[in-house]
């Protein structure tokens, strides 16, 4: 009776080529679990930035606070108001940001 069988050594370097690649496999996975929680966070602060840019251009006159919290989120806004080449146009940069991301965005206002 001749039985055939893996040595001992046989099955621990499968092990290790299996364990392997199952670290290059998490690898991908987490990586894109935090893009992904990164890509939302961003389209959450572009969200919020267009929103602001619609009440700052269709509202002038209502007071808009620094800071907003939104589902124990922080979001705060900056201005900075530039002069430009052309008379009675103002270049706006508007920061956006919380504690994972920040955007910015510049758009120009007629002054009157």
């Amino acid at each position: 009776m001749n039985i055939k069988a893996f040595t001992l050594v046989e099955v621990l370097v499968a092990m290790s080529i299996l364990g392997i690649s199952m670290l290059g496999i998490y690898g991908v996975l987490n990586n894109a679990l935090f893009t992904t929680k990164n890509t939302q966070n961003r389209l959450y602060l572009i969200d919020k930035g267009y929103e602001r840019i619609l009440k700052h251009t269709h509202y002038p006159r209502i007071a808009q606070s620094d800071t907003e919290s939104d589902n124990g989120t922080e979001t705060e806004y900056e201005y900075i108001k530039k002069n430009t080449l052309l008379p009675g146009v103002t270049e706006i940069t508007m920061v956006v940001k919380n504690k994972d991301a920040v955007i910015n965005y510049v758009y120009f206002e007629r002054t009157k």
